[in-house]
Order: C-alpha cells, then sequence, then structure tokens
C-alpha cells in the first residue's frame, strides 16, 4: 500500500522477540499411547527393534515431515501393555520410565539430516553406504547420558558389546564378580 512517502507502517515499530529458526530442530512428536493402538492394529512388529523407518512405514507419520527426528512423548502411557524396543531421536523422561515399566526399551540416537535420509530413504543411496555422524558438541551430553538412554553412554555401549558377545558376559562376572560394569538392569 503507497502511504505518500512517508515512512511505512510496519518500520515505524521495533522488531521484537527472538526467532531462533537456524538452530530450530523441531521434532515430530509420537505418544506412546499411539504406539499401542498401532500395535494392537498390528501395523508394528514387537519381535524386532522398531527405527524411526518402522514408525514411517507403519503409517504413523510422513517422510517428508521427519526433518530432524522423532520424539516420543508419554501421552497415553496407561494403556501402554506391550514391551516395544525402539530406536528414536529424543524420549521425554515419563516415556522412558512408562516404557522400562512395562519392561521396553528406549535408545535415543542422534540422526544428521544425512543419516536420515539414508535411514528413511535407503534406496536412494549405493553402496558403500555413508558412516552416521557423531552429535555436534552442544548434544553430546544429551546423547552420553544414560538418564536419556543415549547411545553413546557407557551403559549403552556395553549393553550393546554383551548382546553382540554374550561369552563376555561371563568373563567380566568372573573377574569383577557381582559388581561388574554393567548391572542386570543396565544402571
Amino acid at each position: 500500500m503507497f502511504e505518500g512517502g512517508q515512512t511505512k507502517l510496519y518500520k515505524l515499530f521495533p522488531k521484537r522477540g527472538f526467532r531462533n529458526t537456524k538452530d530450530a530442530t523441531p521434532m515430530v512428536p509420537i505418544n506412546i499411547g499411539s504406539l499401542q493402538d498401532y500395535v494392537d492394529m498390528g501395523r508394528l512388529d514387537v519381535n524386532k527393534e522398531l527405527t524411526l523407518k518402522d514408525l514411517v512405514d507403519a503409517g504413523m507419520t510422513k517422510t517428508s515431515s521427519v526433518k530432524h527426528g522423532i520424539k516420543l512423548l508419554a501421552k497415553g502411557k496407561e494403556r501402554l501393555k506391550t514391551p516395544l524396543r525402539l530406536k528414536v531421536s529424543r524420549a521425554s523422561q515419563d516415556a522412558i520410565e512408562a516404557m522400562e515399566a512395562v519392561g521396553g526399551e528406549i535408545t535415543t540416537v542422534h540422526y544428521n539430516r544425512l543419516a536420515l535420509r539414508l535411514l528413511l530413504r535407503p534406496h536412494k543411496f549405493q553402496e558403500p553406504f555413508p558412516r552416521q555422524a557423531k552429535p555436534p558438541p552442544k548434544l553430546m551430553p544429551y546423547y552420553t547420558s544414560w538418564k536419556n538412554r543415549g547411545y553413546l553412554s557407557p551403559q549403552a555401549q556395553m549393553k550393546k558389546l554383551l548382546s553382540e558377545k554374550p561369552e563376555l558376559e561371563a568373563i567380566l562376572e568372573e573377574k569383577f564378580g557381582e559388581n561388574n560394569i554393567v548391572a542386570k538392569d543396565g544402571k
């Protein structure tokens, strides 16, 4: 709208607030109650570890809407009765507690843009696949914390090692006794 040479109205007022568009990482929220609904419908396989790709393939969200990952939230935790093994980008503390209360397991894994594309659209890549990048220093404390069930925490690393090589558990018990590096419950 032409204002006759005077300063435009929108330029008269100062900019207020803070816009964090460059560093914002909006995650797609998925609730635990929705997971149980999809298990009850038979869309999720409870016998394997579920990744972001499995959640997208089940129809919980679209591939194009997952820009920075999926965050698991605890809404509907009273309906959860099936133990699941999940690998998600983030998870709330209530969601972690609810999943572990029914015998499930959550691991939070960092996916950069390339790793997320590789996970969700593997048909667009050729061998050799690119390696998964480590989180940036700003996110490293989140993924190295066992409280958040980060995949880089020492407890998660030891659990993974013992699941791949079960003969190490006998060696650890022989050497350290019951006070070994990882207790039976992973704490």
